[in-house]
């Protein structure tokens, strides 16, 4: 359900009046443009028409309509044009990029007063950060695009807007909120006849159970969307509902179901001939069929999709079906074959990592290069101006030699802006390598021992039960050395030194550790909206002291509530870790956890506090001196 598809990435593409034409008119105007009013409007028109297909079309065309509204001084259209070029990166891939063409068009269409405009780029960025798993972010803008559309009163689009925060409150897990958007966006789409659209907003729903837990509710949402899908003739729609059907009843252990509707979605696909979606199912269901004793017929399906996928060069696909063939082959009893295709798994990941970063650096040298010459033609005129100025001959100079002045000043703290960047991306490569080396090597051989265990342990069920203790031991120690590792790579990637993304971590693994206790997790962050970056070692003494009170409440407290929650105030972040449980009865304990929980924040001249005479509960409470940065 949560599996990548490019190729069928809907976007809701958002476009100023004007620029809907079809392609052969447009390439008339390009042509033979009867005027420059005409061609202005051509452009970005020409660029959407390709945006799709041919990204790298699509920015020749948004980038010659940008450079044309700049020499005319007409913003709307250069708005226009940048919000195309940001559409084309996204289907780049380079979100980076396309957020910062979508900023530019949404500062032009504020300046004109363009809220509609404004809106439609806002609803854009809000699909690439949902694109980039910022979910913060995406909600924030999708946010921004639903207040000025419930003033302008577009049902529409407010329920198109309305979808998309349910998917993304889904994904923040925030349940109740997403439910409440997409009810809202059943009712108006019910109301507006308009089936395609209410098709989806049920499937999305389904969806929203089935990442709650709740089989049934998820299947009568879905089968609710099949008959839409018919009356709307969207096949490909009614494919995906199959296949999230499928992985329902695949999660919940009904795996001759979820093989049938696999099967189904197959099915559609060859109906509507598009070979990589039967392919892609056919990948997806391998892990249903092993569990069926099918392994024939998944080894055949991973034999098809890999074929497919190769053809039309889909790296990510081929990241996945690796990672397949790795557990098929662990199932059938080759541990040396599964971790040799789990090795290829990962170095294939990285390498389309490593593709991505050097296009990204490819794009910063040319940008560099363009704003170079720039500056060097500015100089250039600049001079040829003061030359021409005869009769202010004494004016002309000063000004000339105060304009140098201001542009090597420049100069210098340009290439010494670039300089600390290069050392800072130095440094960012070097700890992602470190990091990479860890997941890769320490990281393979840890999952190898891991399976190495799980098979010693099925083998010797039946043959030797005596050894069954011993390699459940070696499995679990192997599993949480992976967690281990797992927090090592984290600490010193780089990109995770914001308060927010330390809450993010706790949070989750919170929920990973409450969840299968049974043991309600509540995480209240600390809500600062800024930037707050936190030293390395701070932000790893914190998580690991968090950790250990999470670790502490769950062995020792017998609760059935435990809660979590950041604060920021004067200079002090004070961290709480609470629960419900029997709290202590005698004197505090003097285990090397709550030593080392204190030593780590005395480490930071930090005060660590444990109550310790209540008899309902236990609070863990953290309180360091530091600040945003």
């Amino acid at each position: 359900m949560n599996v990548k598809r490019p190729h069928l990435l809907f976007l809701l593409v958002l476009l100023p009046i004007g620029l809907l034409a079809n392609k052969d008119s447009l390439l008339r105007v390009i042509r033979n443009p009867p005027n420059k009013e005409a061609l202005i409007t051509a452009y970005p028109s020409m660029a959407f028409e390709y945006h799709l297909s041919n990204p790298e079309s699509s920015l020749y065309f948004a980038n010659k309509g940008i450079r044309l509204s700049d020499s005319l001084g007409n913003l709307f259209h250069k708005g226009s044009s940048l919000n195309m070029s940001g559409l084309a990166y996204f289907r780049k891939g380079w979100y980076a990029t396309a957020i910062g063409a979508f900023k530019q068009a949404e500062a032009l269409f504020l300046k004109l007063n363009e809220l509609e405009q404004a809106a439609r780029v806002h609803q854009n960025m809000a699909h690439v950060y949902q694109g980039m798993k910022d979910y913060r972010n995406a909600q924030e803008y999708n946010l921004k695009a639903l207040r000025f559309y419930e003033k302008a009163n577009d049902s529409m689009r407010i329920a198109a807007c309305y979808q998309v925060l349910g998917t993304v409150l889904r994904e923040l897990k925030d349940y109740e909120q997403s439910a409440r958007y997409l009810d809202e966006s059943i009712r108006i789409l019910a109301a507006m006849g308009r089936i395609d659209e209410l098709a989806n907003a049920h499937s999305i729903k389904g969806n929203l159970w089935a990442a709650m837990g709740k089989r049934e509710e998820a299947l009568l949402e879905m089968n609710f969307a099949l008959p839409l899908y018919d009356k709307a003739g969207d096949v490909a729609n009614k494919a995906i509902t199959f296949e999230n059907m499928a992985s329902v009843y695949e999660k919940s252990g009904d795996y001759k179901l979820a093989a049938e509707y696999y099967e189904k979605a197959i099915a559609l696909f060859s109906k509507v001939g598009s070979e990589v979606d039967v392919a892609f199912e056919r990948m997806l269901r391998t892990g249903t069929l092993l569990k069926l004793n099918r392994s024939a017929e998944s080894l055949a399906d991973l034999d098809m999709a890999e074929r497919v996928f190769k053809r039309e060069n889909i790296t990510d696909y081929l990241i996945d079906l690796y990672e397949k063939r790795s557990e098929w082959l662990a199932f059938n009893n080759k541990p040396a074959e599964a971790l040799q295709m789990f090795k290829k798994h990962i170095a294939l990941k990285d390498s389309l990592a490593a593709q991505r970063r050097n296009d990204e650096m490819v794009r910063f040298q040319a940008e560099f290069d363009f704003e170079r010459k720039e500056k060097e033609i500015a100089l250039l005129k600049a001079e040829a101006l003061a030359g021409s100025a005869r009769l202010q001959k004494r004016n002309g100079i000063i000004a000339l030699l105060l304009l140098l002045g201001a542009v090597s000043v420049g100069l210098i703290l340009f290439y010494r802006k670039r300089k600390l960047l290069q050392d800072e991306l130095r440094k960012q490569q070097l700890l992602n390598q470190i990091a990479a080396d860890l997941h890769d090597d320490v990281g393979a051989s840890l999952s190898a021992i891991r399976m190495y265990g799980e098979v010693i342990r099925k083998k010797a069920s039946v043959s030797a039960p005596d050894v069954v203790p011993i390699a459940g031991k070696i499995s679990d120690n192997a599993r949480e050395l992976i967690q281990n590792m797992s927090d090592i790579v984290w600490t010193i990637k780089p990109g995770q030194e914001e308060l927010k993304s330390l809450e993010d971590r706790l949070h989750n693994l919170g929920l990973e550790l409450c969840n299968p206790a049974e043991i309600r997790f509540v995480f209240k962050g600390s809500g600062y909206s800024g930037s707050f970056v936190l030293p390395i070692d701070l932000r790893n003494d914190l998580y690991l002291i968090c950790k250990e009170a999470l670790n502490n409440a769950l062995k020792h407290a017998k609760a059935t509530v435990i809660q979590m929650k950041f604060e920021y105030s004067q200079g002090h972040l004070n961290v709480e870790v609470t629960d419900n449980g029997n709290g202590f009865t005698q004197e505090r304990p003097q285990g090397n956890g709550l030593k080392n929980m204190e030593e780590r924040s005395s480490r930071h001249k930090g005060r660590f506090v444990v109550n310790q005479n209540t008899p309902q509960g236990t609070t863990v409470r953290i309180e360091l001196p530091c600040s945003p940065r």
